[in-house]
């Protein structure tokens, strides 16, 4: 559906998400990633960045939240983030 996506969406404000009472914060493990990889996956997530798509957390500051980074070769030879 080429047609539908023409551009990067993103939605105006901040989401709010509603939690179950019941969920607990989990923190993930650091997947291990190829070392010819490393550099990619890197420049991907700057640009993520860059485009507002992601931000990083200051550091210093902790989370209760953390989830491993998963990243895929696309059919186009781009690596999907």
């Amino acid at each position: 559906y080429p047609e539908a996506f023409r551009n990067l969406g993103k939605f105006p404000g901040k989401a709010k998400l509603e939690l179950k009472k019941d969920a607990h914060p989990v923190i993930h493990a650091p997947r291990r990633c190829p070392g010819h990889l490393k550099d990619e996956i890197q420049s991907t997530l700057d640009d993520m960045e860059n485009m507002g798509i992601i931000s990083k957390l200051p550091q210093g500051q902790p989370t209760e939240w953390l989830s491993s980074l998963a990243y895929a070769r696309k059919s186009n030879g781009k690596l999907r983030v």
